[in-house]
């Protein structure tokens, strides 16, 4: 499933040959290899039959398309285990995120309101709550996502999305305290900060004389969140920050004045570059002058 939604087919289809010498029936390998050889339908009648009418082998069809990057494929399946399990809340919500996939909004805030309706679960509500956002409905979203908080006020899920969504609605103060959660959230954001090893400066106090701000996605989000390292040595002036980040971005923040450093050893605390603005409290103005300073000093 990665070496498809990946690209690389030849790779792909070399495993689900020896998937399918090992176990010949191996109905998922088979609906795989269908879509290596891209026309391959006897394949994917195999795979169907195979699964017979047991919804839950042709929800995991389903999945495999979904997460081979093929939702026009995995909706066929879903709806078949939809209609061999009337009940279940799972096929309805994998087809509403095959929707969101395909840019069908509307579609999936029906099938993620059917799932809801089944089960009244928690991750049903987040799907309605992003298709509602995505059709610019914030309203409803924020206060479906409020719904879900009030019974569940841990949920990172609903967190993540909810600062998400604030945001998208322009209300960036309400925002900030919500942003956080992503980083307990997402295990790439968890890996990263176990892997730094220090604790995090959660903006309740000043921050210690030396913090590393680190960048947790792409290179566009360095960019786009560098200007607030100069505002929060302006504020703590005491502070000293190591900014840590790609190695192809580093000569471009090196010519901005940053510190860059390529070990932590020495600091005592970090954050996020990222929820820098969270941090310092900065509304959606101070965040706009903050860009117009670096405009005005000409560093930027």
């Amino acid at each position: 499933i990665r070496l498809i939604s990946e690209g690389k087919i030849g790779e792909a289809e070399a495993i689900c040959r020896q998937l399918l010498v090992v176990d010949e029936s191996n109905f998922v390998a088979m609906r795989l290899l269908s879509i290596c050889g891209d026309g391959e339908s006897e394949l994917a009648k195999s795979a169907e039959k195979l699964a017979g009418t047991d919804p839950v082998s042709h929800n995991s069809l389903g999945m495999a398309c979904l997460h081979a990057r093929r939702p026009e494929d995995a909706i066929g399946h879903f709806l078949k285990s939809s209609e061999l399990d009337v009940d279940s809340e799972g096929p309805p919500f994998n087809i509403g995120s095959c929707m969101m996939m395909l840019g069908r909004c509307d579609e999936a805030l029906t099938s993620f309101t059917k799932a809801h309706k089944k089960s009244g679960s928690e991750r049903s509500a987040i799907g309605m709550a992003c298709a509602m956002a995505e059709m610019l409905d914030m309203d409803e979203a924020i206060n479906t996502l409020e719904k879900v908080l009030n019974s569940n006020p841990n949920s990172t899920s609903a967190k993540t999305n909810m600062a998400s969504i604030l945001h998208l609605a322009g209300r960036w103060d309400e925002a900030w305290p919500f942003y956080p959660s992503r980083l307990e959230h997402y295990d790439y954001a968890i890996q990263l900060i176990k892997k730094i090893g220090l604790p995090m400066w959660d903006g309740a106090s000043r921050p210690c004389e030396r913090l590393v701000a680190f960048s947790e996605q792409g290179i566009g989000d360095v960019i786009n969140s560098w200007h607030m390292v100069p505002e929060l040595e302006r504020r703590f002036p005491k502070t000293k920050v190591g900014l840590l980040v790609p190695k192809s971005i580093q000569p471009m923040m090196k010519l901005q004045g940053m510190h860059v450093i390529d070990d932590v050893s020495g600091f005592q605390q970090c954050c996020s570059m990222m929820d820098l603005p969270g941090l310092m409290k900065m509304s959606r103005e101070d965040v706009k002058r903050s860009f117009k300073k670096l405009s005005v000093e000409g560093t930027c």
